[in-house]
């Protein structure tokens, strides 16, 4: 059984459509309570007694939302946070949608026929109660949504299930193939393409890329560089001249950065690493940061069959995240919603 974390008043941002059960356990209840460092049922009273409106003149109450947050708002300050009316303003609106489509959610359900499935609930919680401290997590979440008993708390759970049951019908339609997978895997080579190198690092200053060097700190960088460059091309080892003489910590592993993907590099860093074979080492390369002399190691690609059941995952998760917000979006078209809860305007910028 999962059921949703809410582990600070920010976070409380990120209440979306799903059922109380999403996640394992909430975050565990103060210890010590202390006085509130600010107004709570102030803070609440700014709040609407509905989020929306839909349909013929019909309304979404705030009631839940309200008690969601004056349990996460008595925590946040319990441990001596505070929250102001401006905060509050700025988190309401995405709060307010997420609930009030919610509700708008379980009424399609309900329309189309999927039913509040008590029983399943009841099983679910009785798995949960099983669990180390099940009870007492009950005790917080039935808190947290102001239901008296434990029957009260579990016909809310199956009624805020059978919206989960309808999008899950959406996304059961979507389909992604091998050949989708492979599609993706040839257009996305770079994701999947690690690279390998070590590297010698003749830095501009003390810290190195924040600032850009002066002529002086650039010209001594470059022949520090070209010194390294010719012990190399003497016969020098590369990794005992790193261990010498390199400004990067990975001197302590003679110049080593180990396995990266593309893109991780500074754009000069990478383009000449690309152009080494295997054990080659660059000329010196000038970076924000210094100059480097290159040594490639391997190039790998991940083969598509070790990763392809990855990609059909993701493909699968961001297909579904496109699909719920579209029928969403339609539902919310249908039923005519308006939200009571709007963004602030935005604070006038004084003029230049």
């Amino acid at each position: 059984m999962k059921f949703h974390k809410i582990s600070s008043f920010i976070a409380a941002a990120l209440i979306a459509t799903a059922p109380l059960m999403a996640q394992d356990k909430p975050a565990a209840a103060p210890a010590a309570p202390q006085a509130p460092s600010f107004d709570i049922a102030a803070l609440l009273k700014t709040i609407p007694d509905n989020l929306a409106k839909y349909g013929d003149n019909q309304f979404i109450s705030s009631a839940d939302l309200k008690n969601l947050l004056e349990f996460q708002l008595k925590r946040v300050a319990q441990q001596g946070q505070v929250v102001t009316p401006e905060m509050l303003k700025r988190v309401l609106p995405n709060l307010a949608n997420n609930f009030a489509m919610q509700e708008i959610v379980i009424l399609e359900a309900l329309k189309q026929g999927i039913k509040p499935d008590v029983e399943e609930v009841k099983k679910d919680i009785a798995k949960f109660k099983e669990t180390p401290e099940g009870a007492q997590n009950l005790k917080l979440f039935m808190e947290q949504f102001k239901t008296k008993t434990e029957e009260e708390f579990i016909t809310k759970q199956a009624r805020m299930q059978t919206a989960q049951k309808l999008l899950k019908q959406q996304v059961d339609k979507i389909e992604v193939t091998e050949a989708d997978a492979k599609k993706f895997y040839d257009e996305n080579s770079k994701l999947f393409t690690r690279l390998s190198a070590s590297h010698i690092l003749a830095a501009f200053s003390d810290e190195p890329g924040k600032n850009p060097p002066t002529k002086e700190q650039e010209e001594a960088a470059l022949k520090k560089i070209n010194d390294v460059h010719k012990k190399l091309k003497d016969g020098g080892k590369f990794e005992d001249l790193a261990k010498e003489h390199s400004d990067c910590p990975s001197k302590e592993k003679g110049g080593n950065l180990g396995e990266f993907s593309q893109g991780q590099m500074v754009p000069e860093f990478e383009e000449a690493l690309l152009g080494l074979k295997a054990n080659d080492v660059s000329d010196p390369v000038k970076t924000r940061f210094g100059y480097h002399l290159i040594q490639a190691g391997e190039k790998k690609v991940i083969p598509f069959e070790e990763i392809k059941n990855n990609i059909i995952q993701q493909l699968k998760e961001e297909k579904s995240a496109e699909v719920v917000d579209k029928f969403v979006d339609g539902l919310k078209k249908s039923y005519k919603v308006e939200m009571l809860v709007t963004p602030p305007a935005p604070a006038i910028q004084p003029a230049d």
